[in-house]
């Protein structure tokens, strides 16, 4: 009953991202029988759209997806589920293996006729939920009445695998997997892949909030929100990057609104120092950027942005990570050097801002409970003060102004002692029907917010200087072209001229009648808004563009041959430990194969990075390996271990968890012909290394070259036609030897 009336529910959905249902009836199958009678059972079917393509199960199987894509995917399923919800029907299965791509790229959403309606009965058998286990809500889990919510959360799931390449909560049992979803958090999506918008990262979070009240409410307020993800920066972590002409600073805006910057830092992740820059900007008159400069090492952290400077300059904030995995709010100690990690912050984001005494921080947080945070200075645990707003300003030690994220930036101030909040409602200004409110700071000793204002969906381009006298509730706009002013002691602002990663200028500035009084001189010619602040006693503090040999990161550069540019693929990797030999797969140039072992020691792996979508995936190895080599088929690994006495060369399959296998023992240096018919080796005889070619399909040795030496390091050409190595006279050791 319940199959026929809701699949004929389900039938009157029409939509270009859902499977379309054409029939609903009954049957007897082939070689049954004609009719019941004749002791055959005809049986319900549905007949519904041919897809040509795959499911969306099997294309993250092969490799997590481009983050345009996974966007694009989440939009359009968001799209089926508004129509499906706009007509009361809850398909309470949104799982990958329901979702099919075409050839163009369109998502269709199956198994609608399966789906329930709100006005169903539960016809199911007692204690059963519909739904995959690892994609339920935590509600669905619990068997409880479910809602279009629901469908939200499957799709946050959905979501999460698509870019990380995993479910937010696996295990090998039901039981353990429904633990997760109902008492666990998912591992920051920021933590498991470079190059992810932390916008991306909150939106999947909201998703997957255990409270449905805390979620998305409806499928067209997370289309809104998935279409405000910067798609240019998304690009940065798919398959573009192997063509850029010239290797891009990371950390850099490429546009995009500030509302989603936190886009941006996921980007600067990838490779920004472990360290600041301190620069004092105050009483210079020259047009160079400093008068004075501070290197500023910050031991431990791999990742570093959105740093802000207390008055009293004894204080540097910042949102990170460091080497022991850990994200949130970091804390650096000027006068000791020491850097602390603030309990409990794993969700702060952007807009860090220190109380007027120092003794505070307010910042935003994007997680299962979102709004604006407070911590004591040091060691605070962060406190909740409001259950949604960012962007939070000190009018004094005890009020904060706050815009309301998801009501077109309405802002608040909040009273921390009665914790009352008050809107500050801003009527009859025709700029706002254009433009965003966007806030940095406030004007000293006033209650007035210093800020700009952007375009509306225009991300990117200039915003206009504006001031906010909360008393008077009355908006002044003054100039255009200016983007995150910071006022100066002594009478300059600092900002950006036309947009996030413009140059940094200083311009007097006379507080009284709050007007320019002189041209801008220039700072620093570039500088990208989520790597700096200005402080109120002229301290410019900002995380230079450069990578830490101490921060637990490497990077591999690779030539662009074609436009003798370089592209950056950066890996995480934890001190003391070293990549080498690198290699390209012969099926997928965006695929490259790495060994990576510690200084000195045993116990390396083999690292296959992804270019197109950033991952890094490896395999332990108890050896400490010289030479990594691709198969022909792009599936199998060639490696050795040159180790003294347990000399050998041997195979690995990237596509099942099996170990290696042993090809040849007193051997190393293998490389794998392009035709997948030779592998040179290396093997040792009578004191010195001779080159050899093993035939792969009879396990033949055909030598090349025993002459007295050391011959090594072979390499095919593509056509497999020629072999290069390196030949060496016995007794020299050193690696630039050549012959």
């Amino acid at each position: 009953a319940r199959f026929y009336r809701e699949a004929k529910a389900a039938a009157q959905l029409h939509h270009p991202n859902i499977a379309s249902i054409f029939q609903i009836d009954e049957a007897v199958p082939h070689g049954e029988g004609r009719d019941p009678q004749e002791g055959a059972e005809a049986r319900p079917f549905i007949a519904m759209e041919f897809i040509d393509g795959d499911t969306l199960a099997a294309r993250i199987a092969k490799a997590p997806l481009h983050l345009t894509e996974a966007s694009s995917i989440a939009t359009q399923v968001a799209e089926a589920l508004k129509a499906a919800h706009a007509k009361d029907i809850v398909h309470r299965d949104i799982k990958s293996a329901n979702v099919m791509l075409t050839d163009g790229g369109v998502a269709k959403v199956l198994d609608f006729g399966l789906a329930k309606t709100a006005a169903s009965t539960q016809l199911t058998r007692q204690g059963s939920t519909l739904g995959t286990v690892a994609y339920m809500s935590p509600e669905q889990a619990k068997g409880q009445d479910v809602d279009s919510r629901t469908d939200l959360y499957s799709l946050g799931t959905m979501l999460y695998e698509m870019v990380s390449g995993r479910l937010p909560f696996g295990g090998d049992y039901e039981q353990a997997i429904l633990y997760g979803i109902l008492n666990e958090d998912p591992e920051p999506l920021t933590a498991l892949r470079t190059g992810v918008p932390m916008e991306l990262e909150r939106i999947t979070n909201k998703l997957l909030s255990k409270d449905a009240a805390r979620r998305y409410q409806t499928a067209a307020d997370l289309i809104a929100d998935l279409g405000s993800v910067d798609t240019a920066d998304l690009r940065l972590s798919g398959t573009t990057r192997r063509s850029m002409p010239v290797a891009v600073p990371v950390g850099e805006s490429r546009g995009g609104s500030r509302r989603t910057a936190a886009l941006l830092a996921g980007v600067a992740a990838v490779s920004l120092a472990a360290g600041f820059a301190l620069s004092t900007l105050r009483g210079t008159q020259q047009t160079t950027p400093t008068s004075q400069k501070l290197e500023i090492v910050l031991p431990g952290i791999v990742q570093a942005q959105f740093p802000v400077i207390s008055a009293s300059t004894e204080w540097i904030a910042f949102i990170g990570r460091d080497t022991q995995d850990r994200s949130g709010l970091f804390l650096f100690d000027t006068r000791t050097g020491t850097v602390q990690y603030t309990e409990q912050s794993e969700h702060a984001s952007e807009h860090v801002a220190f109380s007027p005494s120092d003794d505070r921080l307010a910042f935003t947080s994007y997680g299962d409970e979102p709004g604006i945070y407070v911590s004591v200075v040091p060691g605070g645990i962060p406190r909740r003060v409001t259950e949604f707003g960012r962007v939070p300003v000190w009018l004094d030690d005890q009020t904060i102004f706050f815009l309301e994220y998801d009501n077109e930036d309405l802002p608040h101030i909040l009273d921390l002692a009665t914790g009352e909040l008050t809107p500050v409602p801003l009527e009859g200004e025709p700029v706002l029907e254009t433009h965003e409110f966007y806030w940095t700071s406030r004007l000293p000793d006033s209650r007035v917010i210093l800020g700009d204002l952007e375009p509306k969906g225009l991300g990117g381009e200039a915003g206009i200087l504006m001031l906010l006298d909360t008393d008077a509730r009355s908006l002044t706009t003054m100039e255009s072209g200016i983007i995150n002013p910071y006022f100066v002691s002594g009478g300059q602002l600092v900002y950006q001229r036309g947009t996030d990663d413009g140059a940094l200028v200083a311009r007097p500035f006379d507080i009284r009648s709050r007007a320019f009084t002189g041209p801008p001189r220039e700072l620093l010619p570039q500088m990208s808004w989520p790597a700096f602040s200005v402080g109120y006693d002229g301290s410019l503090v900002y995380v230079p563009r450069i990578v830490s040999g101490t921060s637990g990161q490497m990077q591999l550069w690779l030539l662009n041959t074609e436009t003798a540019g370089t592209v950056v693929a950066p890996l995480d990797v934890a001190p003391g430990r070293m990549l080498g030999n690198v290699a390209i797969s012969p099926v997928d140039p965006d695929r490259i194969l790495l060994e990576e072992h510690p200084m000195g020691s045993p116990g390396g792996s083999i690292t296959v990075l992804d270019l197109s979508t950033g991952v890094a995936s490896r395999r332990p190895f108890e050896g400490v390996r010289s030479h990594v080599s691709w198969a022909a088929d792009g599936k199998t690994v060639y490696l050795d271990d040159p180790t003294a006495g347990s000399e050998a060369v041997y195979s690995m399959s990237l596509d099942s968890q099996t170990g290696e296998r042993l090809v040849l023992d007193r051997a190393q240096s293998p490389s794998a012909s392009p035709d997948g018919r030779w592998l040179a080796v290396s093997v040792r005889e009578r004191g010195q290394l001779n080159l050899y070619l093993m035939d792969l399909r009879s396990g033949d040795l055909v030598p090349v070259d025993t002459t007295e030496g050391m011959h090594t390091d072979a390499s095919f050409s593509p056509d497999s036609r020629y072999l290069v190595y390196r030949a060496r006279p016995l007794g020299v050791s050193t690696t630039y030897y050549g012959g």
